[in-house]
């Protein structure tokens, strides 16, 4: 599954990509990704999702 991600990734930047997978499990259903140094990441877990969309959910069951 790792190198199928990689090969997308390399395929639709055109740029070489190493994935590994951290040692420490996230405690949470999702995915997190960032670069080696750290100074770029991207947070897709499902808490953080809906802290993200929260306000909007709500807008929404309310009506």
């Amino acid at each position: 599954m790792l190198n199928q991600a990689k090969r997308l990734v390399e395929t639709s930047t055109g740029k070489s990509v190493k994935l590994v997978f951290d040692e420490v499990p996230l405690t949470s259903q999702g995915v997190v990704v960032s670069s080696i140094d750290g100074k770029v990441s991207y947070d897709n877990r499902v808490v953080t999702r809906v802290e993200r969309y929260g306000r909007a959910m709500n807008e929404l069951m309310e009506g």
